[in-house]
């Protein structure tokens, strides 16, 4: 689970693909982000990399939560003091 959590939706970095994969992926970022392709920007290729569902997934395996627990949850639960 956690394994797919830290790949699902993520893409490369920008700077680590060729012209042309770029291009696939910024064909793929544009229908991801339901905006224009020649408007995707180095800052969508980043949003992309977001780590939302990812810390929700590890959250929930740590602390043995179900789903809707999870949907529930509250930041203000969180004791970062203790």
């Amino acid at each position: 689970m956690r394994e797919a959590a830290m790949e699902y939706g993520s893409v490369h970095h920008y700077n680590s693909v060729t012209p042309s994969e770029r291009d696939k992926w910024n064909t793929y970022l544009s229908q991801r982000l339901q905006k224009p392709k020649a408007e995707v920007t180095m800052k969508d290729w980043e949003k992309a990399n977001s780590f939302k569902y990812t810390s929700m997934i590890h959250v929930a395996l740590d602390a043995g939560l179900r789903p809707i627990e999870i949907k529930r949850s509250n930041v203000h639960w969180v004791d970062t003091e203790n």
